[in-house]
């Protein structure tokens, strides 16, 4: 599936994403600015806490009776979690929690109640969705600045653990800046992350879309994923992404993303080698595996000229080497003009492209 990962029915009936060991790449990047940090955990815990949902689905399949031989519905619960943005009832969640159109969803509340929730906007790119229920004066949270998120400062990670043990409060630190991940469902569908923040806060499965907090109580990241066959390697998606995916809704009502219009594969060394390519990152425009174009008509690439064989290197200076080129488009807005570095025929070339949006 493009630019999403869908949620799954796993057995013991959580959601998740998991990351095979061996698929991180490490960058050096962190911020030399600091968050004031306190040390009352327990405080924090406490505020925060009832701002945290869980997010349950249902979904009731016919199964055969071994016994009898005879078709008989069996109902399956499943869990994840969420937060409250707004006093009245804005929730931030994973996409691939509440992505599966045969599953009905609720909310569950700190105190136990139970809301029917809507689906307000998924984000186009990221593993991120906003829900609403129909409720006033909620518990919410703030977010952080995640740029001035600093290599050991407190993390402290609230989620429905295991879809089952609700607002679960695991504490670490942060260990890890700007990672890049390919996470897996158990379906074995990969989809690229970049920039995520590292914790060793235990990140359980049902955990997704919840939140990780600083010693402050405010929101450094979304909960997305954890490392599969590793001790204390979990991810979250920085604030700032996701606090502009929540101002675009409440400017807007959707969530909007610039798009160039390519489809394209991550060059790595050893696809340099495979292939002869001319270079050893970017972005090789290149068709998809059931055949759609490599550049989509009518898009901003295509109307800059950009085709199939070109290795995209830069967007207005930034460089692909350490990110993905979705990620390099997240700081645009539809419009913005922009200048493509690229690598065509084994030479640099540069285009001018005013960016389209979804």
């Amino acid at each position: 599936m493009a630019d999403s990962i869908r949620s799954r029915i796993l057995p013991a009936s959580i959601l998740g994403l998991f990351i095979a060991v061996g698929a991180i790449a490490y960058s050096m990047a962190q911020s030399s600015a600091a968050l004031p940090q306190t040390t009352d955990i327990p405080d924090v815990v406490a505020r925060t806490n009832p701002a945290v949902v869980s997010i349950v689905g249902t979904m009731t399949q016919n199964a055969i009776d071994p016994f009898t031989g005879k078709s008989q519905p069996v109902t399956q619960t499943l869990g994840g979690s969420g937060f409250l943005v707004s006093p009245d009832g804005l929730i931030v969640t994973n996409k691939h929690v509440i992505d599966s159109p045969d599953i009905s969803y609720k909310v569950v509340t700190y105190d136990g109640k139970q809301f029917p929730m809507t689906v307000v906007a998924k984000d186009p790119v990221l593993d991120i969705a906003l829900v609403r229920i129909k409720a006033g004066s909620l518990p919410y949270l703030s977010f952080a600045d995640s740029s001035k998120v600093r290599l050991g400062q407190t993390a402290i990670a609230i989620g429905n653990a295991l879809g089952q043990f609700q607002n679960t409060v695991s504490v670490g630190v942060i260990s890890g800046l700007s990672r890049s991940v390919t996470a897996f469902d158990l379906s074995g569908q990969p989809e690229q992350y970049d920039e995520l923040i590292q914790t060793d806060a235990a990140i359980n499965p049902g955990n997704s879309g919840g939140p990780l907090l600083d010693s402050n109580g405010d929101v450094v990241g979304v909960n997305v994923a954890e490392a599969q066959g590793s001790q204390n390697i979990n991810f979250a998606i920085p604030s700032n992404t996701v606090s502009a995916d929540v101002q675009s809704v409440l400017a807007s009502g959707k969530i909007t993303r610039a798009q160039l219009g390519v489809r394209y594969v991550t060059v790595t060394p050893a696809l340099q080698q495979a292939l002869g390519l001319a270079a050893s990152y970017g972005a090789l425009v290149s068709a998809g595996v059931s055949g759609q174009p490599a550049v989509i008509p009518g898009s901003a690439a295509a109307k800059a000229g950009i085709r199939a064989g070109d290795i995209i290197q830069s967007i207005n200076g930034i460089s692909l080497k350490d990110r993905s080129l979705s990620t390099a488009l997240q700081g645009f807005k539809p419009g913005d003009k922009v200048s493509i570095g690229m690598v065509r025929n084994g030479k640099p070339f540069t285009v001018q492209a005013a960016l389209g949006g979804f």
